[in-house]
């Protein structure tokens, strides 16, 4: 681990060998970690972590989950909190950025477990496409309630869209 306070890779994060936290808020729910950003992307529910470990959990050990991605490599970018009222939210210009250091940084995939109506705005639309145009492969949540409304980002071009089913 390189926790020793120094950006010793020079890319502008100090520690962040397992990922950064770009929340910059600090109204949030009693218990979450609230901005500034910084190396620890732990997120208040778990949210997170489970995602991961359903893409990247150990496989054919016999205990829990087998994963499609197992042995992957996972970054850990957390650009979503808890309000104050205890809903999830997601900042896009906190995920813009994330996105931005995914493409930076060489990541292959980019898995948003986010989502709404409405459409993204038009910062955000470009950062996803430069990592499109990059090679990254995008996914994210197209929502679990069985609705026909197109969720964002999910319904972009350039984006495959994910949703769970019973």
């Amino acid at each position: 681990s390189d926790e020793d306070g120094i950006d010793n890779d020079d890319n502008g994060y100090i520690d962040d060998g397992i990922g950064w936290d770009f929340v910059t808020t600090s109204e949030v729910f009693p218990g979450d970690d609230p901005g500034p950003p910084d190396n620890d992307p732990d997120d208040f529910n778990g949210h997170g972590t489970h995602c991961s470990g359903d893409a990247a959990a150990t496989t054919n050990n016999g205990i829990g989950v087998a994963a499609p991605g197992w042995g992957c490599k996972i970054g850990a970018l957390r650009a979503g909190w808890t309000n104050t009222s205890g809903l999830g939210v997601v900042g896009l210009l906190e995920a813009t950025s994330a996105v931005t250091y995914s493409i930076n940084h060489g990541f292959d995939v980019i898995s948003m477990s986010f989502g709404g109506p409405g459409g993204d705005p038009f910062y955000f639309q470009q950062a996803l496409q430069m990592a499109f145009d990059a090679g990254l492969i995008l996914v994210a949540a197209a929502g679990n309630e069985g609705s026909n409304v197109p969720q964002y980002p999910a319904a972009e071009a350039m984006v495959i869209a994910v949703a769970a089913t019973d």
